[in-house]
């Protein structure tokens, strides 16, 4: 069984010395990174989920907001969808993403803590509209 909520996601693009500083920043803050993801290119494109992996924390995201603007960092922040499901089961990641692509533009997907699935939308609401049609 899936489960299905909204989190949270941090996006920047930095060099490496700079992501290497925001994530010892972070980590200094206790603060869990339950989604990351790095993409290069001339620079980094860092997505990030922070907090416990099975809910927000506005007192991690507060931290992580204060972090990036303490080093005069740009960045975006989103809500995107975060799913759990069992692991090992063939098609799930097939079965997600062509009943998405159709019906709302797929902007980033990306795997974090405990079988979860990140993915940022152009539309969350219809996204989790039909998410939700094919778990139940």
């Amino acid at each position: 069984m899936a489960t299905i909520q909204t989190r949270t996601q941090f996006k920047f693009a930095a060099n490496d010395s700079t992501v290497s500083r925001i994530l010892k920043k972070i980590a200094s803050q206790q603060i869990n990174i339950t989604a990351f993801s790095l993409v290069k290119d001339k620079f980094n494109t860092v997505f990030l989920v922070v907090g416990p992996s099975d809910a927000n924390n506005q007192s991690d995201n507060c931290m992580v907001r204060r972090i990036l603007s303490a080093g005069n960092i740009p960045f975006y922040e989103k809500n995107v969808i975060q799913m759990n499901f069992e692991a090992g089961i063939p098609g799930v990641f097939s079965k997600i993403y062509n009943v998405l692509y159709r019906k709302v533009g797929i902007e980033a997907i990306y795997n974090g803590e405990d079988n979860s699935l990140y993915l940022s939308v152009s539309n969350i609401t219809r996204a989790m509209r039909i998410l939700q049609k094919i778990l139940s």
